[in-house]
Formats: structure tokens, C-alpha cells, sequence
């Protein structure tokens, strides 16, 4: 299931915009003068596809449709209710033009109704980050809630007057959710704000806290996912072992293999090790023993050496995915980065200059933390088959870097199989292919 058309009436009482997606093109270019609207569309197709829908009331548009490739669609209407002075939404899901289901979103509860002031509900739950009075940063997938979003991710955690009614959302929509997962990365990306635990009760707004800067956090962020690999690794290894002995007993020896045979499958075995060695997975005294010789050795020595290699090929293949994140975090970056290289480990990811002395991630350009963090984002956060959403992915980037980031996209798509909605300013990032392109336009003056 794909995303076909987006189509955006009356945003800013002003627009009409429509977006087609090929279904052979990973990647689509949004284009347009300041102000027509682009950074608008994005923030309506995040809170449509993960947040709670009724947030989109606070948003300037009358119609949002959404079509999809079998022929189905979303469509959210915004009215104004001039009675009651707030905006109304309706939402309609539609299969081959009849309508499914149709229901109006309401907000869950008031923050009048919490037990505590808002500036506490970070103490309470320390994955969320107060940024503004009635917005956080959830801390577990980067994305900006509003109070509904807080409430509907963690309101069970939170102490109330009354009783929360209990969050519902249709089936259909879940499904749609699951099918497509959004992650919006936007311009707001190279500073979080620090945990509550490091900073006193209620001071969000303070200019005397030290913001966390996010390549630090994602380096962090790396080093666990390593560790926890580097602990599958080692449990997957002790049960191997373990039952090496009763294998070689219980199962027939290999014998049918051959002497080439077996030297590719302990070649390849070392070639893997080496990659992962050079990637910073594992450690070089951690590398095993070198292959043996394996010219004149008998028939049953050469069943366990083949045993031997299915083993270790199996406890390698634990890393399969992160090294193939890792390789393509560590080529791009390097072809990137002047005077510096990065490695990758246990402790997350380091920037090395040429003498490989350790340069500090917080003294990097802003140019270099926004591509170390698009890239890590890209890699590391972004589901499979998801809808990514990119606004200004040119920010601080030198041409250069411009000029070749459709290529490294189109690489890290590959990867996840996602696709991809930027908006973009930069000839240099269209380069030459405007066929990508949509351009938002305005009504004539």
C-alpha cells in the first residue's frame, strides 16, 4: 500500500495544492516560493499518519485527501464552527468512492482536568521533553507531540481529576498506520532539549540549561544498538557452542563437501569477520582463529570444519542489518567529511581527524552535525517500507554536499525500501532531476 495523490484545499484560505507520487520513483521534490505552503503539507501528513488526528483542527486548511493505490482514500474536512468559535474536523475513509466509515474527532480531554501542572508531566514520564508550553519532544522517535498527542501516547501514566476516556482510533486507520509508517525529520533537528532529570522541576523555559545536541544523542543511541547486537552475538555463540559436541554425535558428518568447497565457506567466514572487524563491530582480538590448512586433512575433520563454518556463520549473521547501516553511515560520511573520518563501536560514534585524534561531536560545523544526523535519522530511525518527510535538507550543507544528496538518499532508500516527500529550496539538491519535482503554486494576483 502506497500513497497516490495528496491533495490540500484552502490551506491558508489561500491554496490549492496537489502532489502525485510515481509509483517507480522513490523520491518526491516539493518546490515553491516561501509562505505557498510546503512545510504546512508536511506537518498535516505527519499528525494525519502518526499523531492524533484531531490535532490537525489547529492547522489552516479546509480539505485534506489522501489516495491511495488500491483505490482507497482519507479525506479530513476543517470547518469553522462559528457558534462554539473552534473548528470542527470530519473524517471520512472511502473504498472505491463508498464511504467506509465516517467519524468526527474530538479532543481527548482538557489539561484541566490533570492533577498536575503541565510543566510536571516530563518528572512523570522522562520520555517526553517540554519545548513550549503545550508541545514536547518524545524522546523515542524525535516527533513533536501536542498536549492529544500526549494523551493519547501516554495518558495512562498520567495522574488525573477524572477518569480519561479511553483512546479509540478505527481499524482502518490503524491498518493505513502500520501500512505507512511517517517519520518527519525537520529543520528543528540538531538540538534536544535535556532530560528532566537533568534540570530543576518546572524550568523547561530556562536559558540557563544546556540543550543536548542530537548527534550526541543519536551517538549514544548507536552505541547502545551496538552493545545490544554485541549481546545477542555473544548469546547466540554460547548456545551454538554449547551444542557443538552433540551435533558433531547426533548429525551425519559432512563428507560430501569438498576441498574447494570448504576453503570458500572458511574464506568467506574470515572476509565476513574482517568487514565487521573494520566497521567496529567486533574487536581484533575477538577475530577467532586464522583458517587452517585444510589440504590433506580426512573426510570426518573436514565434516567438523564444515559444522564449524555454518556455526560461525550464523553468529556473524547476527550483525547482517547494523553492518549494513553502519557501512553506508561510515562510506557516506567519509566521502563527506574533509580532514576527518568516523568510527563506530560500543560507545557509539566517534569523528577522528587524520592523526586520529578524537575531535569532540559538539565542535563539528552545523553543516557536518546535519549530515551526520539526516544520515543516522535515515539509517537507523527510519522503518521499513516509511514514508519519509524532509523539510530543507540543504540547511548548512556546502553545494557540494547538495549536489550529491539525492544520490545518497536513493542509496539509504534502498536500504529500508522507503520513499520520500522533501521540500527544498536548493537547485543544487534537484540537480538534474527536475522530473521529481511538484511545484506548489498560487492563485493568480
Amino acid at each position: 500500500m502506497q500513497i497516490e495523490r495528496v491533495s490540500v484545499l484552502g490551506l491558508f484560505d489561500r491554496f490549492d495544492h496537489e502532489l502525485r507520487f510515481s509509483s517507480e520513483e522513490p523520491i518526491t521534490i516539493m518546490i515553491g516560493p516561501n509562505g505557498f505552503g510546503k512545510t504546512m503539507i508536511l506537518r498535516l501528513l505527519n499528525v494525519l499518519f502518526s499523531q492524533p488526528v484531531f490535532t490537525l483542527s489547529r492547522y489552516p486548511f479546509r480539505k485534506l485527501i489522501v489516495n491511495f493505490d488500491n483505490n482507497s482514500k482519507i479525506e479530513v474536512s476543517r470547518k469553522f464552527d462559528k457558534d462554539q468559535n473552534i473548528p470542527k474536523l470530519k473524517l471520512v475513509f472511502r473504498e472505491r468512492n463508498k464511504i467506509i466509515d465516517s467519524l468526527e474527532p474530538q479532543t481527548l480531554v482538557s489539561s484541566d482536568d490533570l492533577s498536575i501542572p503541565l510543566s510536571s508531566i516530563e518528572d512523570i514520564i522522562p520520555e517526553l521533553d517540554q519545548i513550549d508550553r503545550r508541545e514536547w519532544r518524545d524522546l523515542s522517535t524525535g516527533s513533536i507531540l501536542d498536549f492529544d498527542g500526549v494523551v493519547e501516547k501516554y495518558g495512562s501514566r498520567l495522574p488525573w481529576d477524572s477518569k480519561v476516556p479511553e483512546v479509540t482510533k478505527p481499524e482502518w486507520l490503524l491498518e493505513i498506520r502500520k501500512a505507512i509508517p511517517v517519520r518527519y525529520i525537520d529543520t528543528e533537528r540538531l538540538t534536544l532539549f535535556p532530560s528532566a532529570s537533568r534540570r530543576p522541576h518546572g524550568m523547561w523555559h530556562s536559558s540557563k540549561f544546556r540543550m543536548t545536541r542530537t548527534v550526541r544523542r543519536y551517538s549514544e543511541e548507536l552505541g547502545e544498538r551496538v552493545q545490544k547486537t554485541l549481546s545477542e552475538y555473544g548469546s547466540r555463540s554460547q548456545s551454538l557452542d554449547r551444542s557443538f559436541p552433540m551435533r558433531l554425535v547426533e548429525e551425519p558428518p559432512k563428507t560430501h563437501i569438498t576441498i574447494e568447497q570448504l576453503r570458500q565457506e572458511l574464506s568467506a567466514v574470515e572476509a565476513t569477520r574482517a568487514k565487521l572487524v573494520e566497521a567496529g563491530l567486533i574487536a581484533h582480538e575477538d577475530q577467532g582463529p586464522v583458517a587452517p590448512s585444510i589440504e590433506a586433512i580426512d573426510e570426518s575433520r573436514r565434516g567438523v570444519l564444515a559444522v564449524y563454518a555454518q556455526d560461525t556463520k550464523e553468529k556473524l549473521s547476527i550483525f547482517d542489518d547494523l553492518y549494513l547501516r553502519i557501512d553506508a553511515l561510515k562510506r557516506i560520511s567519509d566521502e563527506r567529511l574533509l580532514y576527518k573520518h568516523i568510527s563506530v563501536g560500543p560507545k557509539g560514534l566517534s569523528v577522528l581527524n587524520t592523526d586520529d585524534s578524537t575531535l569532540d561531536l559538539e565542535m563539528l560545523s552545523s553543516g557536518e552535525q546535519h549530515e551526520l544526523v539526516i544520515l543516522y535519522e535515515l539509517l537507523f530511525r527510519v522503518k521499513n517500507n516509511s514514508f519519509v518527510l524532509i523539510d530543507e535538507p540543504e540547511l548548512s550543507l556546502h553545494v557540494d554536499w547538495q549536489d550529491k544528496f539525492l544520490e545518497d538518499l536513493l542509496q539509504m532508500a534502498k536500504i529500508s525500501n522507503f520513499r520520500v516527500l522533501l521540500a527544498t529550496h536548493s537547485p543544487q539538491i534537484i540537480g538534474d532531476n527536475w522530473h521529481l519535482t511538484v511545484e506548489l503554486k498560487g492563485p493568480k494576483l
